[in-house]
């Protein structure tokens, strides 16, 4: 029997995309169900700039994250799914595009099909056992009636929005082919499996009323892209009910919605990964990072965890507190255990295996003093001024990492590394600059700002020297800004510094609005009016994260979208 229903599935799957010329993601693009604001897009809110075409957010049709997948079914049918049952996505690598949200490539691979239609059998079955008590009717040859108010309510809950007319047709009339070909409990249970393995419920849209160049999203879009934006879960009866009425096309409507939002621990938690994500430290890295067991023999995988952990619960509670980036990135306190305070040379007094808060060592501050952070980026036997240097420029200064010239591997053979094995990575650097000085020009915009974390090794643990040579952590900044730019004794207080400057604050907004609204973003970005704005409010209140998390919400690439590329 069961290949007999993956076969109806099939064939009601492709009478969907016959009907719906090829089927995009909301099946008949009706997401529109709760009123477009129509073709032109949406006035900026007040007070916020009238972006040019370009720089708006592109329209999109996207599928959920395997996170934002779980998080649906268990908020809309109570299903607990194992995250780890579906393949992870990947980023495209440009430096920019590191956030989940923004990821390009998320196709259904055979592997998403398995899971998703093994997962949509489970819960259907569990949900008909709880309509059984609940919608009675449903199970013994049930009227028109009956069906529609069990389509209406599944339909909206698996959607993410009212479901269309034209939906609700098509699922009424396999309700009764399944019905006629077996009986009214294998209808129940096949139209739940239907909609669970819809586009609609595995993919989410942001294509807005109309084709103008630039258009508005609606009202569920609107909706959804909150929710997802900020708990990274689909919207709550609330928003559902704001979106019904037409409340979301008012901006402070919206804020009203986004402050409950941001208040959740749910929130905190998909903010914290927004930082995780920006340094590579995810759920991934916390099962796959490994060192070389010569190198650093004690680095077990109890010590890679406490790593993990701790940033998760040090951004947590900065965001739970004053939420401000110069906290995050240079605050002299963390959340430790007791293994990884001896890691970090911290007191270890009356810490066990729960984390607390702990003073940290002089020398040690902000995230990109946590281990996890200096783990990841690094090699397996030793740190890595590049890979560090890089998360920097690219990340905290928003300056992209330029394609290497062809043949550029060998052209920097025996070039980049000197042959004697005991160099710093300083003299390392410096015997690069002599021999290859082509490769200096790119090199040497990132290289130099991972050479000042040179007192961390490849797992964090500080020292002050190399092959029993004092190490020189010294690096310099030039053309960011008068606010910024001069010699530090090493990166971090350079880090604490830059968070707190106009170039620092631009490119924040600009990383923030890239995790926000899953767009790659640019220089041209950083430079634009919204930016501009976004940033000024941000050194007004404190650097403060929950805060320009709620005022990309008051700009117009909240709103609209633009066609094409």
């Amino acid at each position: 029997m069961k290949l007999v229903v993956h076969r109806l599935l099939c064939a009601f799957w492709i009478c969907v995309a016959g009907c719906s010329g090829g089927g995009s993601a909301g099946d008949d693009n009706e997401d529109n169900a709760g009123g477009s604001d129509g073709a032109g897009g949406a006035p900026p809110p007040a007070g916020a700039c009238d972006l040019p075409r370009e720089l708006l957010p592109q329209r999109r049709v996207i599928r959920l994250s395997p996170q934002q997948y779980a998080n649906a079914l268990k908020a809309n049918f109570g299903f607990k799914m194992d995250v780890s049952r579906l393949p992870p996505d990947a980023p495209s690598g440009d430096g920019f595009a590191v956030f989940d949200s923004n990821f390009a490539d998320k196709q259904i691979t055979p592997e998403h099909f398995t899971v998703f239609r093994e997962t949509a059998e489970a819960v259907a079955s569990d949900t008909a056992r709880t309509l059984q008590g609940s919608m009675a009717c449903l199970f013994n040859k049930p009227d028109d009636g009956c069906v529609a108010a069990f389509l209406s309510d599944v339909g909206q809950r698996a959607f993410r929005r009212p479901p269309s007319e034209q939906e609700l047709a098509r699922y009424q009339s396999f309700f009764r082919s399944v019905e006629t070909k077996w009986d009214s409990p294998a209808a129940v249970r096949l139209v739940l499996e239907a909609m669970l393995q819809s586009p609609a419920h595995l993919y989410r849209t942001e294509l807005g009323g109309g084709d103008a160049d630039k258009v508005a999203l609606t009202q569920y879009e609107l909706a959804n892209e909150l929710s997802f934006m900020l708990a990274d879960a689909p919207p709550d009866e609330a928003l559902l009910a704001a979106a019904k009425a037409g409340k979301l096309k008012d901006a402070d409507e919206v804020k009203q919605h986004a402050e409950r939002l941001l208040a959740t621990d749910t929130s905190r938690a998909r903010l914290a990964s927004m930082f995780g994500q920006m340094y590579g430290v995810t759920p991934s890295s916390a099962e796959t990072l490994g060192k070389d067991a010569t190198a650093y023999p004690g680095f077990t995988p109890a010590l890679r965890a406490a790593m993990m952990k701790e940033t998760q619960t040090f951004v947590q509670a900065v965001l739970q507190d004053d939420a401000s980036l110069k906290t995050i990135f240079g605050a002299d306190f963390s959340y430790l255990n007791n293994a990884l305070a001896a890691h970090y040379g911290a007191n270890t007094a009356g810490l066990g295996d729960e984390f607390k808060k702990v003073s940290l060592p002089e020398g040690r501050r902000g995230l990109l003093g946590h281990a996890s952070v200096l783990s990841v980026n690094a090699h397996k036997d030793g740190s890595s001024p590049a890979i560090r240097g890089i998360a920097i420029y690219t990340k905290l200064l928003c300056q992209p990492i330029p394609a290497a010239p062809p043949g550029a591997v060998d052209l920097a053979n025996g070039k980049i590394y000197a042959p004697d094995k005991n160099f710093t990575q300083r003299e390392h650097y410096e015997f690069a600059k002599q021999k290859a000085p082509e490769c200096i020009g790119c090199h040497g915009q990132f290289v130099p700002l991972g050479l000042g974390l040179e007192q961390f090794d490849g797992v964090g643990a500080q020292r002050s020297s190399e092959f029993g040579k004092p190490l020189n952590t010294k690096v310099q900044l030039e053309g960011y800004g008068d606010d910024v730019d001069g010699t530090y004794d090493s990166t971090l207080p350079l880090i604490d510094k830059l968070v707190q400057s106009d170039h620092g604050a631009r490119c924040f907004a600009t990383q923030a609005a890239s995790f926000a609204y899953g767009q790659d973003v640019s220089s041209d970005t950083m430079d634009s009016c919204e930016t501009k704005r976004l940033a000024s409010t941000l050194k007004d209140k404190n650097f403060s994260v929950t805060q320009l998390m709620l005022d990309l919400t008051q700009v117009e690439s909240f709103y609209n979208r633009r066609q094409g590329s």
